[in-house]
């Protein structure tokens, strides 16, 4: 059964049961706690929307350890290789909002099965003629379309059906979304790359997809009806306009802060390469290291919100420690100051992350249609990675290399420290 440890231990800290029995019927024990979790159909919506999310990710960012790949093989235009990555966004603008007011409406499953299934297609468009650009582009298009889908789902349903004392957790696992896909796609990739060049990400990802449709399938269809029994504690209270102020605030620091993050990550290997000369190994291992830092730091921002620390806070930290590693990157050299950099980039942006899937929860409460307050915010975010990848690509060329990328950036970044600011007075005052 899969994930079938974190269903025991959610259901037996939902249910009150001791979680440590003895290593005499340990054994036992596990297996009748296995065997009562199928009278708890919606407890296999935690991991399950937690891999939705996992899968997602995967998919976005295979194409950074490829990019390099890509452009040398091919010759792509940069503005078209940062396409590759932005033109995931595009979908998400305009489907953000039509998901979020669907989902819970009885038809969770088949969105999350036209996710798939739109994702699966758009890997196979994509190796079907990689030498035209286009094909590449239609086929990550789909990608798009369904990680607008499964961007939503996937959270939407882990929240759902987790129990109020272990929020603070979920929401540190649903914030690792990103970082997780991100290791993952960059371990496999020096293997797969020097094997099967950058179809090999591509073929990775169908195959994970498929697993996820086998696993669709086999959730029970009273759990994927919408809303379960542990979510209709209440009747669900529309947004007031305070809460979609505030959410609307918080769509613009999750643009301004996706906007400089999308296009760090998107085009960090191929700037190792050109302006640091590493091989593609060196790049690969490069691009991980602050990656690493940010999962460390989910889960660490995770347990301070959980002791009670304001979100706003934790915020506001994060935001201006990354918008001062932006203003000092031009005093970091490829050294321990680099790498100290890189760490403290990693450092913020796991807490930022964190927060920001934190906020949805916090603006509508328990009772509050939290996949409408995820459409708000993931709008924010999808208008960052389209500008992102893109706006550094067409800088990159207009001022004809990296050197004065940083500031550009390092601005945007303090825009939103500023807008960051001002969310968190308001969620205090409010």
């Amino acid at each position: 059964m899969p994930g079938s440890g974190l269903y025991i231990i959610l259901r037996n800290k939902f249910t009150g049961q001791d979680t440590r029995p003895s290593s005499a019927i340990g054994s036992y024990i596990l297996a009748s706690q296995e065997e009562s979790i199928t009278k708890h159909p919606a407890l296999r919506l935690v991991p399950f929307g937690l891999c939705l999310s996992y899968l997602a990710a995967f998919q976005l960012f295979k194409i950074p350890p490829a990019l390099p790949v890509l452009i040398d093989q091919y010759q792509f235009h940069r503005t078209l290789a940062g396409a590759f990555m932005s033109v995931y966004a595009l979908n998400g603008l305009f489907f953000s909002f039509l998901i979020g007011r669907q989902i819970g409406k009885s038809k969770d499953r088949f969105y999350i099965l036209l996710g798939l299934h739109c994702m699966l297609l758009g890997n196979l468009i994509s190796l079907f003629r990689p030498e035209a650009g286009w094909y590449m582009l239609v086929g990550r298009s789909l990608e798009g379309m369904a990680y607008s889908i499964l961007a939503i789902t996937g959270p939407v349903l882990a929240n759902r059906h987790t129990p109020d004392g272990y929020k603070p957790l979920v929401v540190s696992l649903i914030a690792l979304w990103i970082p997780l896909g991100q290791v993952a796609a960059t371990i496999i990739a020096p293997f797969v790359l020097e094997y099967f060049s950058w179809q090999g990400m591509w073929w990775v990802g169908i195959f994970i997809t498929l697993i996820m449709i086998i696993w669709t399938f086999l959730i029970p269809t009273l759990a994927l009806q919408g809303q379960t029994e542990s979510y209709k504690t209440g009747p669900v209270d529309p947004l007031n306009n305070t809460q979609k102020r505030l959410l609307w605030l918080a769509a613009l620091v999750f643009m301004l802060w996706s906007t400089q993050y999308f296009a760090f990550m998107t085009w960090l290997p191929v700037y190792f390469i050109e302006q640091l000369g590493f091989s593609l190994g060196e790049s690969l291992m490069g691009y991980v290291w602050p990656i690493i830092i940010i999962i460390i730091f989910n889960l660490l921002t995770g347990v301070a919100l959980r002791k009670g620390i304001p979100v706003g806070t934790l915020l506001v930290i994060g935001l201006t420690t990354q918008a001062a590693v932006w203003w000092l990157i031009p005093l970091t050299q490829v050294n321990v100051t680099g790498i100290l950099a890189l760490g403290f980039y990693g450092m913020a942006a796991g807490i930022i992350a964190t927060c920001l899937f934190a906020l949805p929860g916090t603006v509508t409460g328990r009772s509050g249609p939290a996949a409408i307050a995820f459409g708000f915010i993931m709008t924010g975010r999808n208008l960052g990675v389209f500008i992102g990848p893109i706006l550094l690509g067409q800088w990159y060329l207009f001022m004809a290399g990296w050197d004065h990328v940083t500031p550009v950036f390092a601005g945007v970044t303090t825009l939103a420290v500023g807008a960051g600011w001002l969310l968190s007075r308001r969620l205090s005052s409010d």
